[in-house]
């Protein structure tokens, strides 16, 4: 029976070529302990939803977010903050049609930057825009299958 290869420490994948410790949003998109929501009731039937990391679907996914908005029961607006470098588009583009979709109103805010994934997610409400927003192409993938 083949012995299973040990794996090196996290910190060691996270080390580039030069052993210079990469970029802290890049650390982040690669931990490993999962990301919660947080959003707080900011009125009867209002909720204020803090996209503050990566969007990923290792917590900040659109189902923990469908998941935690139903706690709340039904809303009139939901008022979505940004500051997030962007993460996985799959899971973003499922958050911009889970808001596009729901009843309540959508408000949405930049604190700081709604990058990448996160300025598409930002398009699906109305915008109470006073910071920066950075679109990147999304990459195209076709497969054929046999």
């Amino acid at each position: 029976m083949a012995r299973k290869p040990e794996l090196p420490e996290l910190d060691t994948l996270l080390a580039d070529a030069d052993g210079q410790e990469l970029p802290a949003w890049v650390r982040s998109y690669l931990r490993t302990e999962p990301r919660e929501w947080q959003i707080s009731k900011s009125g009867d039937r209002e909720v204020t939803v803090y996209v503050y990391d990566v969007v990923s679907p290792w917590g900040m996914s659109a189902k923990s977010l469908a998941d935690r908005l139903e706690e709340f029961g039904e809303l009139d607006t939901i008022r979505m903050r940004y500051n997030t470098p962007g993460g996985s588009v799959w899971e973003g583009w499922a958050m911009y049609s889970l808001l596009q979709q729901h009843p309540a109103k959508v408000i949405g805010y930049v604190d700081s930057v709604a990058a990448s994934i996160g300025a598409s997610m930002l398009m699906a409400s109305e915008l109470e825009l006073k910071a920066s927003v950075s679109v990147s192409p999304s990459w195209k993938c076709s497969v054929r299958l046999m």
